[in-house]
């Protein structure tokens, strides 16, 4: 299936209905995961504004199963092929960039690079938004997926396995990743004195003092609630995902509080 047919394919998905829709978005997206595949083999030869129009196409796919209520699986699928586009557009524009093709704007604070009248290099803000590439205030955008393809893979893999297929979150592991990879050496500390202790252990009994105050409100808000039945599929994980996290810290504080127990 050609580039042209999932665009094509992609702008109809309106007029079909979740029958027909469900079978189109999955022969699409196998299509469109295929025609990805063999843009990041050849960036010397698929152009940054092709994988611009792909992506397009796969963001329209993504949002007309999320419109119509396509099965969870589907939905997740095209989440998935959503971040594939985005790491093949990451690469044509690293490619483009690497041979002058692309030139670079103030997009993501890049310094404005001048094009001459008849200059036919891409413009970076002409293939993605400021946002998209640059992402929020901790990053996390399309230019933050910049890694090899198996370690790609692997982020997008561990992504999944949360239920979290969200460009930040994979964003988040490809980061993590790297900086693994490189050796940070920590100046050494300080000898705390009696009275430094003395300060910070009463620093930190004032914080969890303040702490428990904010958990007596927690709960007195939370117990009531009874049916979650209201919330979608992402709403539940994300809150799930961050109770979880709460509780870990809770029992880590737990833990060391029956190190004082006599």
């Amino acid at each position: 299936m050609s580039l042209q047919i999932i665009e094509t394919g992609a702008a109809s998905l309106d007029r079909l209905d979740k029958e027909h829709a469900e079978a189109a978005v999955t022969q699409m997206l196998t299509a469109a995961g295929d025609w990805m595949t063999k843009a990041i083999a050849a960036t010397s030869t698929v152009t940054p504004a092709e994988v611009k129009n792909a992506r397009g196409a796969v963001y329209t796919i993504r949002e007309a199963a999320r419109q119509k209520g396509l099965s969870e699986s589907i939905r997740s699928d095209a989440e998935e092929m959503a971040r594939r586009s985005d790491y093949t557009l990451n690469k044509a524009i690293r490619a483009g960039q690497a041979n002058h093709d692309v030139f670079e704007s103030s997009i993501g604070g890049d310094r404005a690079s001048a094009a001459s009248d008849g200059d036919e290099r891409t413009k970076l803000s002409d293939l993605l938004s400021p946002g998209e590439w640059r992402g929020g205030r901790r990053g996390e955008g399309v230019r933050d997926l910049d890694c090899e393809p198996d370690e790609f893979e692997e982020a997008l893999a561990q992504a999944k396995a949360e239920d979290n297929l969200s460009r930040a979150n994979v964003a988040r592991k490809i980061t993590a990743k790297k900086n693994e990879a490189e050796p940070v050496t920590a100046p050494p500390k300080k000898a705390k004195g009696t009275h430094g202790r003395i300060r910070s252990a009463k620093r930190t009994g004032a914080v969890l003092t303040n702490t428990l105050g904010t958990l007596d409100a927690i709960q007195i808000a939370i117990d009531p609630i009874e049916d979650l039945s209201t919330l979608t599929d992402e709403e539940a994980a994300r809150i799930r995902g961050g109770f979880q996290k709460a509780v870990r810290s809770l029992n880590r504080i737990i833990n060391l509080t029956k190190g004082n127990q006599s």
